[in-house]
């Protein structure tokens, strides 16, 4: 039985609790090297390695030596704080941390690939986002119900119109993490930046009055330069200098992290468990012995954990806004999977990326006429180093964060919104401990089509 298979007990409890990562030190997580002597940073702390960093604190404490996953080899299991949390693979998850800054403004969000914004003056719309020449941003805006539409399945003649809404210049993709804040009613229902923007003849929409308000989050990076010494002349060898890019200090990251038990009082015993092993500060990422890597880590307060509206409203709302724009008299129903980090990992045979069949099949194995419409994804490779283990991990294919998935169903049932529910509480395919499969169902943001 796979991951995505798994099926809980009934009876169960769940709950998410909100980490707030703090840098005491700069941040070294090694990322994509472009080119031989330069290695960007990760812009998130994986749930991987918070794994790592709690595993290393509890591993000690086994008697059996802690091997995750089984309580073969403790004589004591039910005693063993390390086996009581990981003997359970899928009882715990560790969501990737993401950047935030010194205030969390709202609900943090990864932009969906569908996103795009304009060239020209690329960037939300807000008093503060500026261009070079001074001109306010002409916004971020989804595609995803546009490009559907242009598709023979969607069974529409629509016309996809490319260009900037605003200035009708060129566009781009755009990637990242955002805020999703509530927006403020304004007496002429406007964001702040738009009387400036119809000032310089851009067309301007009429919002309605608690729109969203989003805020792109860029982590606060800084280079370190290395020089590799010679063993036979002890001086700086030739061509070997190299840089690296860190997370600076005092750089803060927000994170959740999924317990599951059969009853409160393991899932009570399981939760002082986590907090005490995260009370003292500790080291994680690469540079340790070179003074990186320093983090604290606390229970962020509660109002940090935004809670989401509930998923019925999300997908009628996409629904009304979908046959609407596209002008679809079709009774099905429609719903969205957005990947908010990495996933899929080993969901068919290790393939690459699962077939459309094996997806549905997969994830809605008991709905008949469930069909995947439409998908718009990016694959990449993880690599790693297991800390734990000093060993190094297997080379994955990965869908990548912000990846599209459109699903049609001949009708909505309570059933559905159950499944859909419970995937976004407990992720879909591999690994989920280690953060991947995350899911956002029918994502606000696919609604925004206008630039915001």
């Amino acid at each position: 039985m796979t991951n995505s298979e798994r099926t809980w007990p009934a009876g169960w409890v769940h709950e998410i609790l909100t980490l707030k990562i703090t840098c005491e030190e700069p941040l070294y997580l090694g990322g994509r090297r472009p080119f031989q002597q330069y290695r960007e940073a990760e812009p998130v702390l994986r749930g991987d390695r918070l794994l790592a960093f709690v595993a290393e604190r509890l591993r000690p404490r086994c008697p059996g030596g802690g091997t995750p996953g089984s309580s073969e080899g403790c004589p004591d299991p039910a005693r063993c704080e390390y086996h009581l949390l990981f003997a359970q693979q899928e009882a715990i998850a560790f969501h990737d941390a993401w950047p935030v800054g010194r205030r969390v403004l709202g609900q943090p969000m990864v932009l969906p690939l569908t996103a795009e914004t304009c060239k020209m003056a690329p960037g939300f719309c807000s008093t503060w986002t500026r261009t070079e020449g001074g001109e306010p941003a002409h916004g971020i805006w989804d595609t995803l119900l546009d490009r559907y539409g242009v598709t023979p399945s969607s069974g529409t003649r629509a016309v996809y119109q490319e260009g900037c809404p605003r200035c009708h210049g060129p566009t781009k993709p755009i990637n990242g993490y955002a805020y999703r804040k509530p927006f403020r009613p304004h007496p002429r229902s406007r964001l702040p930046a738009d009387d400036r923007l119809a000032e310089l003849g851009y067309d301007i929409p009429q919002r309605e009055p608690y729109q969203a308000q989003y805020e792109r989050v860029e982590p606060a990076l800084a280079r370190r330069g290395h020089t590799a010494l010679s063993r036979i002349t002890g001086t700086a060898e030739h061509g070997m200098i190299f840089s690296n890019e860190l997370h600076i200090q005092q750089s803060r990251f927000l994170a959740r992290v999924r317990l599951s038990a059969p009853d409160e009082k393991a899932l009570t015993r399981k939760r002082e468990i986590l907090l005490e092993a995260l009370e003292m500060p500790g080291k994680v990422g690469g540079g340790r012995s070179r003074g990186l890597g320093l983090i604290r880590v606390e229970r962020a307060e509660q109002e940090m954990a935004v809670p989401r509206t509930p998923i019925a409203e999300r997908v009628r709302a996409f629904n009304a806004l979908l046959k609407e724009r596209l002008a679809l008299s079709d009774e099905g129903v429609y719903f969205t999977i957005t990947l908010q980090s990495r996933g899929f990992p080993g969901l068919e045979a290790h393939l690459p990326f699962p077939s459309d069949q094996a997806l549905q099949t997969t994830l809605f194995p008991e709905l008949d006429g469930c069909k995947l419409v439409f998908y718009q994804h990016r694959l990449t490779q993880q690599r790693g180093w297991s800390t734990l283990w000093g060993l190094p991990k297997p080379t994955w294919v990965q869908v990548a964060p912000g990846s599209v998935y459109l699903f049609r169903t001949p009708a909505w049932s309570d059933a559905l919104e159950t499944k859909l529910r419970m995937m976004e509480l407990l992720g879909v395919g591999g690994r989920r401990i280690e953060g991947f499969g995350q899911i956002s169902v029918c994502d606000p943001f696919h609604q925004e089509v206008w630039p915001v």
